[in-house]
């Protein structure tokens, strides 16, 4: 509510009046995707969802109604309505406008990724052997070509990853052979894997030397 005052007025006849301020048509598109994320797999339905704003910022519509749906590279995509779907990985560029204003367009970028990450574990090599503290450092590293990597397990435990990729963990060791398999997850939900076995023991035992007597093949040649 405002109160207005009449030209070279005192001040003190002051009449209220409603004022009512709603947003204009819209002037610039904003999409969104649901559900929104870092890349998506393959084959999977994703709805486009347009943020209308009006000429001076206002939000117009949270949610406007999808009035056409462009995507380039064209092969591979798959428009009905306002749902969208990739069946080759890659980037793309989805543009779309509101019923409210179809002649403008919003843009946004798409990653569609159907290959697994990249998993290397380093130490310890495969085949290693150790004794004393029971445990192993393992050092790895994910990668992948498209999608952010989400997360990483080393048998079962969870690990921090740093931007190139890398992972470290303090495993626990168990007596004999220890199989330690790293497996990575990217933002679109495609797992990598990578598994080897080290020996970690306690204690050695020392071999006796080789003799003919005891090692030996009788008419062997």
């Amino acid at each position: 509510q405002v109160l207005c005052a009449f030209d070279a007025h005192d001040g003190l006849a002051q009449r209220p009046a409603d004022w009512e301020v709603t947003a204009g048509g819209a002037a610039k598109v904003e999409l969104y995707l649901d559900p929104e994320q870092a890349s998506y797999p393959l084959d999977t339905p994703i709805t486009v969802k347009i943020r209308t704003y009006d000429g001076i910022g206002n939000v117009a519509s949270d949610d406007a109604e999808v009035a056409q749906i462009k995507i380039e590279p064209a092969p591979g995509t798959h428009v009905e309505g306002a749902t969208i779907k990739f069946t080759v990985e890659g980037k793309y560029t989805v543009s779309a406008s509101s019923t409210d204003a179809p002649e403008v367009f919003g843009t946004i970028a798409v990653i569609a990724d159907g290959t697994p990450p990249k998993v290397q574990i380093l130490t310890p090599q495969r085949g290693h052997t150790a004794d004393g503290p029971a445990t192993f450092m393992v050092f790895g590293q994910a990668t992948d070509d498209l999608s952010p990597i989400a997360s990483v397990t080393v048998s079962g435990q969870e690990t921090q990853v740093d931007q190139d990729g890398n992972f470290t963990l303090n495993l626990d060791a168990e007596y004999g052979i220890n199989r330690v398999m790293a497996v990575a997850t990217d933002t679109a939900g495609n797992e990598g894997f990578s598994a080897h076995s080290a020996l970690w023991t306690s204690e050695w035992y020392p071999m006796a030397p080789p003799a003919l007597e005891t090692d030996g093949i009788k008419d062997g040649l």
